[in-house]
């Protein structure tokens, strides 16, 4: 008898905590999978809720967030996983929706089109701030002018991460008074049509220092901002304005020339302006040496700036040689050096033709061979594009040594396309032409550009 007593307890207490566990881990009826507690560090267990109904996460953020990590620790119901992978601070740093939800996968389960996991349930993520967006003053006031930066701010600011960003910047030069505004749709001048470099982002990071700054992409962005010192203001979506409590000096330190050494080489008629793009080109600080093919210097009088530093203009001389030149850029500020190749001819790039090797030599100039290290994958930029391609190697000094190296899947660019070189690790060293051949799937030639026009060197 006492057996059977003890056992209908021990059944029942079974039952209960059967029924303890249901409602720990599934506080709805029905049985569908949901997210039943969710810890944010930094935030107070108290500032989080679940609305169940809505599938919905109410997240009450700190005014000013404290260092740590922000993966949340996610506890669920069901046969579910959480995907938390895209959310290490982006759940506050984004705007995104993408990064404002959490999706609970079915373990083991795939769709059919797609062969992905099953998605069983999507939870959003409000996040509610404790007070307008606001510039803090105290902390600005902590920071050293190093610490704010110039071309890249970085201002500290409260409620920074439930608040939307600020819709404009305003920059107020104290020496001209004239006022330049920038917003979400002003262009980069550097970065041509990525999205992914916005000119006001939240700054994220475990440490206090890294947390709570707004980052403005001065450098990129605001195109008549120039070398002096400037009064900063931001608008909010509500149309406060909210100005920075002291005044900001941009310095001379930075200088930019868009565009890449691995670009097609510009060609222009005698007569012609090379146009080149970029950042604090000012006439009193970028000197300009062109130079041919063998390191001669050759006079380019007419050299124009823009007055905000943006773009500058080489006038070729009507009487320059047809050729290919070296463009000299430096910044005597700075001290950076810039190198860009151009070619004056009146004729287009051939069919196969080579318009640049990479990667370029170090030295500005084009004087003498091309070296190219056996051990480094090298880059070829050609005109027009193939399937299958090699590069065809004939020694300077034997043209009956001949070599070929098979040319990676090419990348079609417009009318150009990037061929990207194995090594030439099985090249012997030494001098060569080189041209680019197209070859069949049989490995037959059927078609070969003009050789390159300057003399190879493999080391």
């Amino acid at each position: 008898m006492k057996r059977s007593v003890k056992y209908l307890a021990w059944m029942l207490l079974m039952v209960c905590c059967a029924g303890c566990q249901f409602l720990l881990f599934d506080p709805l009826p029905g049985g569908k999978p949901r997210i039943v507690s969710i810890h944010i560090p930094g935030i107070p267990p108290e500032n989080i809720s679940i609305d169940q109904e809505r599938y919905l996460i109410h997240v009450k953020v700190p005014e000013r967030m404290p260092p740590g990590s922000s993966v949340p620790d996610i506890k669920v119901s069901g046969k579910v996983y959480a995907g938390t992978s895209h959310l290490s601070g982006a759940i506050f740093v984004q705007d995104s929706l993408v990064y404002r939800q959490i999706p609970l996968y079915e373990i083991g389960t795939f769709t059919n089109k797609t062969n992905s996991q099953k998605i069983a349930a999507i939870y959003r993520v409000d996040l509610i701030p404790q007070g307008p967006l606001e510039i803090d003053p105290e902390k600005l006031a902590q920071m050293s002018s190093h610490e704010v930066g110039s071309w890249l701010l970085h201002i500290p600011f409260k409620n920074l991460y439930a608040n939307a960003l600020p819709v404009q910047t305003r920059f107020i030069n104290r020496e001209t008074k004239e006022v330049s505004v920038y917003d979400s749709t002003s262009p980069n001048l550097l970065y041509y049509g990525n999205p992914y470099v916005r000119m006001m982002s939240r700054s994220w990071g475990t440490s206090a220092e890294q947390l709570n700054m707004l980052n403005v992409d001065v450098i990129d962005f605001a195109a008549k901002v120039i070398p002096g010192t400037y009064d900063v203001e931001f608008v909010t979506k509500d149309g406060d304005v909210l100005k920075v409590p002291q005044p900001i000096t941009f310095q001379l330190n930075l200088v930019r020339i868009n565009g890449w050494e691995s670009d097609e080489v510009p060609r222009l008629r005698p007569g012609e302006t090379y146009v080149l793009t970029g950042r604090n080109l000012f006439a009193n600080d970028i000197s300009v040496t062109v130079l041919d093919s063998n390191d001669r210097v050759v006079e380019v009088p007419e050299v124009e700036f823009d007055p905000y530093g943006t773009r500058m203009g080489l006038k070729l001389p009507t009487s320059i040689k047809q050729g290919h030149y070296a463009v000299r850029i430096i910044s005597k500020a700075t001290q950076i050096q810039y190198c860009r190749q151009i070619h004056v001819t009146p004729l287009p790039l051939a069919p196969l033709e080579i318009s640049r090797i990479s990667p370029p030599s170090i030295a500005c100039s084009i004087q003498g061979p091309l070296v190219l290290d056996r051990t480094v994958y090298t880059q070829l930029l050609v005109q027009g594009t193939a399937a299958r391609a090699q590069l065809k190697l004939v020694a300077v000094q034997d043209s009956a040594r001949v070599h070929s190296v098979f040319i990676g899947s090419p990348t079609p660019s417009e009318d150009k396309t990037k061929f990207r070189l194995r090594t030439l690790i099985q090249i012997p060293s030494g001098m060569y032409h080189v041209s680019v051949q197209v070859i069949n799937e049989f490995g037959s030639i059927v078609q070969e550009g003009p050789p390159y026009w300057r003399v190879v060197e493999v080391r």
